[in-house]
This record gives C-alpha cells, sequence and structure tokens, in this order.
C-alpha cells in the first residue's frame, strides 16, 4: 500500500519507493527503504507529513502514491 492510504498516527516500514528520483529525494531527506516512519498529518488537497527521528517533511500525494510501505 502506498504511505497516502496510511491513517494519521500511525506507523509504517518504508518498502519499496517505486521510481529512482522519488528514491533519491526522499533519501537525501533521511526517508530510506526499511525506514520506520509515523504519519503526523494530511493536509486536505495538500502534502502528507511524514515524521523520523524527530525531523518531520511534508510529502505531496503523487510522491506519497510512489511510497510502498506495510504498517506496524
Amino acid at each position: 500500500m502506498g504511505i497516502d492510504s496510511v491513517p494519521v498516527g500511525s506507523w509504517a516500514r518504508i518498502e519499496a519507493i517505486e521510481d529512482a528520483a522519488a528514491r533519491r529525494e526522499l533519501t537525501r531527506l533521511g526517508f530510506e527503504e526499511g525506514a520506520d516512519v509515523e504519519v503526523i498529518s494530511r493536509i486536505p488537497f495538500g502534502p502528507i507529513v511524514l515524521q523520523r527521528r524527530h525531523r518531520q517533511v511534508a510529502i505531496g500525494r503523487e510522491l506519497a502514491r510512489r511510497v510502498q510501505v506495510t504498517t506496524q
């Protein structure tokens, strides 16, 4: 499932990032494959805010759909 489907307040593990450009972008921000992340908020018609190790990042919905996760 894409991280865009994970409920707010839930944790998920990033299993795969579907395209190379998205993988580079998220890895640069510290959100690589194998990382555990929390979905902090989902702004209506806007980005999804993720947190990992006290670092928050907002990513667009299209990018969030490419991030495949398993929930914990």
